[in-house]
């Protein structure tokens, strides 16, 4: 179970990294079609979007390897760190399925009265909530079950 859940932190990780990079050469590729400003107040304002996105992505991904190791080794930290970080991960997880499921039903009420041409937009959030919250419980559920590894 350990082992599982230090492979999906892995997986994880890597694909908040692959986002968070995905979503910085983007933002650069759009530098050179910005029609307003000098080329410097452009690099700036592009560089701040993406350092606003792209942080906090790579800093996740970033901790969710280093967690990852930690699981893999079962580190003396470990269960500490997991029931903290995927404490709050399972809220976030179950706000955002929350949302879905709202926004949901309130595409359905839209589509009933001839609107909801954007319905399917309210599955995005459960397409992130659900694996989050998955990811949160199974950590969750080895951070008790399991015993750290004692110091000796």
């Amino acid at each position: 179970m350990v082992r599982f859940v230090a492979l999906c932190h892995f997986v994880w990780g890597l694909v908040l990294l692959a986002a968070g990079a995905w979503f910085g050469v983007s933002v650069l590729r759009v530098l050179p079609h910005m029609s307003t400003g000098t080329t410097g107040t452009n690099l700036f304002a592009a560089l701040l979007v993406a350092g606003s996105v792209v942080g906090p992505l790579a800093a996740l991904g970033l901790w969710m390897g280093v967690l990852g190791r930690m699981a893999w080794t079962r580190s003396l930290h470990a269960r500490a760190a997991l029931l903290w970080t995927h404490g709050v991960l399972l809220m976030a997880g179950l706000l955002a399925c929350a949302i879905g499921i709202m926004g949901m039903e309130a595409s359905a009420r839209s589509s009933e009265r001839g609107g909801g041409l954007l319905g399917p937009v309210a599955v995005l959030p459960l397409l992130v909530g659900v694996p989050l919250a998955l990811l949160a419980l199974c950590s969750i559920r080895a951070a008790v079950i399991i015993p750290p590894r004692s110091r000796h």
